[in-house]
């Protein structure tokens, strides 16, 4: 039997309630850039990095502006509506309270460097409450590739299998398990039938139902 040592947290959709936030963002600059982007393809870059999804949107079209302006003009339009709307789940810190008894903690997120500090700048109390954050700044390839989480475990000097990770996209499950890792999946962003389909170890609606028992029963 292979001990669980640490548990990590993407942040977008697990521990943000910041989903609706970064699409209403994205959705805004790329109508106003003339982007035609339709929705039930954006919908599939989930949990990816912003680079990433501009780049997906601006592809064979004729955009004056270059990916990394939009990039910067989605972040700077993200913020000002975080500022009002931005929330963190319910169950997060005393989760936080009652892992930090027995396990490492991480953050892996495809959000860069420069949007988790204004995150820490909202939310003071979360500064210093991770072993480790790698963000995705940090990696060449991002989720749903495996990268960011063999990065995260290898910085808490771990091996793969001895993590746990709580995710609530698709791009997310696919990292983690390909990175080798143990997956929570979460309904904060999609029914629990989509996220069935990528065979998660557990699947729970709420930080709530995550507790040392439910980490531990992964290790049968």
């Amino acid at each position: 039997m292979i001990k669980i040592k640490a548990v990590l947290f993407d942040q977008d959709g697990v521990i943000l309630d910041s989903e609706d936030t970064h699409y209403k963002a994205e959705r805004i600059i790329f109508d106003r850039n003339g982007i035609f982007f339709p929705e039930e393809e954006h919908k599939k870059f989930q949990g990816r990095n912003i680079r990433d999804i501009v780049e997906m949107a601006i592809k064979g079209q004729n955009v004056k502006k270059t990916a990394q302006e939009l990039v910067d003009e989605k972040r700077a339009l993200w913020k000002e509506i975080a500022k009002k709307e931005l929330k963190i789940f319910p169950g997060f810190y005393e989760l936080i309270a009652s892992l930090n008894k027995k396990y490492k903690i991480a953050l892996t997120t495809s959000a860069g460097r420069i949007t988790r500090d204004f995150v820490e700048s909202l939310f003071p109390e979360q500064k210093g409450i991770f072993d480790v954050e790698v963000t995705g700044d940090e990696v060449k390839n991002t989720k749903p590739h495996p990268e960011p989480y063999l990065l995260t475990a290898s910085r808490l000097k771990l091996r793969p299998e001895e993590c746990v990770v709580i995710e609530d996209s698709i791009n997310g499950i696919i990292s983690a398990k390909s990175a080798g890792m143990k997956v929570i999946a979460i309904t904060n962003s999609l029914e629990k039938e989509e996220l069935e389909k990528e065979n998660p170890d557990k699947i729970v609606s709420s930080l709530k139902e995550i507790n040392l028992d439910l980490i531990q029963s992964l290790e049968k």
